[in-house]
């Protein structure tokens, strides 16, 4: 598989939105087939989400149900965890410490809006509200995941650390979500995080200097070191569609936008392709070779 005369050895994706249809919970026929194929054409595939390992290891089972040296690693928490199926082991770039999350925390929570913590061992997320935990149990039902979602109490607020705090302003307030932005830039120090949005009105706060392709880099150098190869970004193929997948389309030259992509990112990308829906990603893939 080449493009521009570059062999292709590292397709990486987003998964809602991309590959996956919003509120679906199983890749189409057509997609897990194709990507099934790729382990044999010796072409690595990974995920890169703002998800952690436990939410998208059914994606990986549905595609490759033993992971293989081409389907064990995940990018994950917008590109701040590499993360490697076979050996359970991950790679976390760094963590908001106590006393910033207990900050943070005080300012969500005077504000009224919906947020959530990832702990520190990448197997928990804390909700703001218990109806927040409902809708993820629920959602996630059948998965094998619905216990990694619990509400956030004054007992663990204690002592948590966290490699990602999300939020959203209620009702979609634009002014709401940059005030808190820059109350929390206020508090904690602008230095200190960057908020890596998702849409207008929601982001995922993490540590500074990271991000999508900032993870992409990092795992090739990792893929390059344990297996040998020497991938560069020419061998690399990238899909997305929403605004966490901007410091990819604007660093990377074979970016590819899924036709329900944001706008921002069709104005970037190498190419545009055909929605999640209608398997845009592996359409692309087949018109390579």
């Amino acid at each position: 598989m080449k493009i521009n005369n570059s062999h292709i050895k590292l397709i990486v994706t987003d998964l809602d939105g991309a590959i996956l249809p919003l509120n679906s919970k199983s890749l189409s026929l057509n997609t897990q087939q194709y990507l099934s194929k790729l382990a044999s054409e010796k072409i690595y595939f990974v995920l890169n989400t703002g998800n952690l390992p436990f939410m998208v290891q059914w994606v990986i089972d549905s595609i490759s149900p033993e992971p293989n040296q081409y389907t064990k690693y995940f990018l994950g928490n917008s590109g701040t965890v590499i993360y490697n199926f076979v050996t359970q082991e991950a790679f976390v770039e760094g963590f908001f410490d106590n006393d910033i999350v207990i900050k943070t925390v005080k300012i969500l929570e005077k504000a009224n809006v919906h947020f959530n913590l990832t702990d520190s061992g990448l197997k928990t997320i804390y909700y703001s509200h218990q109806r927040d935990v409902d809708i993820s149990n629920h959602r996630r039902n059948g998965l094998n995941d619905a216990n990694n979602y619990c509400l956030l109490t004054k007992e663990v607020l204690k002592t948590l650390t966290s490699p990602k705090i999300v939020f959203r302003s209620n009702n979609q307030n634009i002014q709401e979500f940059n005030n808190l932005i820059s109350e929390i830039s206020l508090e904690i120090g602008e230095n200190n995080f960057q908020a890596m949005s998702w849409i207008e009105t929601g982001a995922d706060l993490i540590v500074p200097g990271h991000d999508k392709f900032t993870g992409i880099l990092k795992l090739i150098e990792l893929i390059n070191a344990e297996h040998n190869e020497n991938i560069t970004l020419d061998n690399v193929l990238f899909f997305g569609d929403q605004k966490n997948d901007l410091p990819v389309f604007r660093n990377h030259k074979y970016s590819i936008a899924v036709g329900n992509a944001i706008d921002e990112l069709k104005e970037l990308a190498y190419a545009i392709t055909d929605t999640c829906e209608l398997d845009g990603v592996i359409n692309f893939l087949k018109t390579l070779k």
